[in-house]
């Protein structure tokens, strides 16, 4: 009889290091998958880009853009300017040869590009934003919503949304 329990204890024991086995094995597919697939996904984006000829937007572009814009507004000194400046629309767009590229910024939006909604029906775009942020002393509501025309028609399978240094890039390719 103690030669069973010995050995229903020892066929336990294998079963249990056997699932622990099983774990750590599809724990080391699941990480590799997702490893890979973000490879990829990184790798179609840059050939995406070159294709359309689209430059990589980086926290560099972004602040170039708003030093032409500062250069635009040179009567102002630099303390005037940042008062403008947030008094800027939250969105930037650019024309490209093959593309539009919007540009929105995320720190008024808690960096949280959930927060921002986008849609295009036809050729009217619409973005949107809302957030609400608590204060010790209240809270504030931050809203706003822009619609535009765009001229052209645009590849509705192939537009990009991606999040870059606090702004959220959304790439529409114009089709020929």
């Amino acid at each position: 009889m103690e030669n069973n329990d010995n050995n229903s204890t020892e066929i336990q024991n294998k079963k249990g290091e056997f699932k622990k086995i099983l774990v750590i094995a599809l724990m080391t597919f699941l990480g590799a998958f997702l490893a890979f697939y973000v490879l990829v996904h990184q790798t179609m984006l840059y050939f995406h880009r070159a294709k359309y000829n689209i430059p990589i937007i980086t926290e560099k572009t972004i602040d170039n853009m708003e030093k032409q814009m500062q250069n635009s507004f040179k009567k102002m000194d630099d303390r005037e300017f940042s008062k403008f400046k947030n008094k800027i629309s939250a969105i930037q767009t650019l024309k490209y040869e093959d593309a539009y590229v919007i540009i929105v910024n995320l720190k008024p939006f808690n960096n949280n590009e959930e927060n921002i909604r986008f849609s295009i029906n036809g050729n009217i775009v619409t973005i949107s934003g809302n957030v609400i942020k608590n204060k010790y002393n209240g809270e504030n509501a931050y809203y706003f919503t822009e619609s535009f025309e765009i001229p052209e028609k645009i590849k509705i399978n192939e537009i990009e949304k991606e999040k870059v240094d606090g702004k959220y890039v959304i790439i529409l390719p114009i089709e020929n």
